[in-house]
């Protein structure tokens, strides 16, 4: 047997480290193609920045990483035959157009993944000339991949048929063959946090919801928390850490290691508020670990988590409401042992082996076995 000609792409994105939900998403991406060495060549451009939470975009770190995408772009898009472009919505105004003009020149369709969920508010916000200008660019690709239904909503009444949806991924693991045996019991439950530590994710709003649980003094509730902590609100995260009692930080998880640790715990919790929400990663493989999970109705959350279905969502910035859908967990074993079924049965449609084709036929790639008879 033999493959005709292999199928070329050149793809632009962010490699971790650091590690974040969106280069998590698209090292998974270049790993499946590159265990597909018979079907894809892939070129990889990563477009990382050097550490998180860097708001400017104009600053000498990303004048420098903007120089070197071009620079490798001019080099390896002649022999592509697609390239497709990870990036979110400041990307996509910045240098996104200079690599849309690269690929042009050089005859390539060229696709962009949008990250996050925030891109309908950003283009709200801009000038009506940048409206027009991100008009004139969009117009201009080979279409856009959109990982929120909220987005393909919007945006296709402005571009069409060159608008896509394709859901968030995660690799399912080895070992999440099944909802895992409880931990505990109602009178002595652990609770986990994994994500970015950052006021915009809910961590104060998670803090004060189990100071009202420990106020109560009716069950033995825990929380550990994993993640990388911003600088800009370490000093007050310490101080009310320390004056929370059963909730602990515990560190930065590696991606591979983030299934097998949630799996130990007995629910998931996610009160996040940030603008940018798409289909977090944490949600999915807290899914995958047939966790019942209690987070936001914020952004496209709910495309993810049904209230009372996989979970329990509550108002963003809600520490009572939080606390309450807590509680309703340690009171209703019933209603944990559903929700854990259902989150679990709910993930499969989130395996990366099952999103990233999908992403690679909206391109025009052919996803089939394409073994032909010598």
């Amino acid at each position: 047997m033999t493959y005709p000609s292999k199928q070329k792409l050149v793809v632009i994105g962010p490699l971790p480290p650091p590690f974040a939900g969106t280069s998590v998403s698209f090292a998974l991406f270049c790993e499946y193609l590159t265990l597909n060495p018979d079907k894809y060549h892939l070129e990889v451009i990563n477009s990382a920045p050097k550490e998180l939470g860097r708001r400017s975009l104009f600053n000498v770190d990303n004048l420098f990483t903007a120089s070197r995408i071009l620079g490798q772009l001019l080099f390896k898009a002649s022999k592509a035959d697609k390239v497709l472009l990870f990036g979110n919505d400041q990307f996509l105004i910045s240098i996104m157009p200079v690599c849309l003009c690269i690929a042009k020149v050089m005859r390539k369709p060229f696709h962009v993944r949008v990250f996050g969920g925030s891109l309908d508010a950003y283009y709200l916000g801009l000038s009506p000339a940048l409206r027009r200008y991100f008009h004139w660019v969009i117009g201009h690709t080979d279409g856009l991949i959109f990982q929120t239904r909220a987005l393909r909503h919007f945006f296709y009444k402005h571009f069409g048929e060159k608008i896509h949806y394709v859901p968030g991924y995660r690799l399912m693991q080895k070992g999440c063959d099944s909802v895992p045996s409880r931990r505990g019991d109602s009178t002595n439950m652990k609770f986990v946090y994994v994500g970015h530590i950052r006021e915009e994710k809910g961590i104060f709003v998670l803090l004060e919801s189990f100071r009202l649980l420990a106020a109560e003094k009716a069950a033995a509730v825990e929380c550990d928390l994993f993640g990388p902590v911003y600088p800009e609100i370490k000093e007050r995260f310490e101080k009310e850490l320390a004056n929370c009692p059963g909730v602990n930080y515990r560190g930065v998880l590696q991606p591979e290691d983030v299934v097998a640790t949630i799996r130990r715990y007995d629910a998931f919790v996610f009160p996040s508020f940030y603008r940018g929400e798409g289909h977090p990663g944490v949600l999915i493989e807290a899914m995958m670990s047939g966790l019942p999970i209690v987070t936001t109705k914020h952004k496209a959350i709910p495309e993810l988590i049904s209230h009372r279905v996989n979970g329990l969502l509550v108002p963003p910035r809600n520490p009572s409401a939080l606390a309450v859908a807590i509680r309703l967990l340690i009171d209703d074993s019933e209603l944990l042992a559903k929700l854990a079924e259902q989150s679990y049965k709910m993930s499969s449609q989130y395996s990366s082996r099952e999103v990233i084709p999908i992403i690679l036929s909206s391109i025009g790639f052919d996803v089939n076995e394409r073994a032909i008879q010598a």
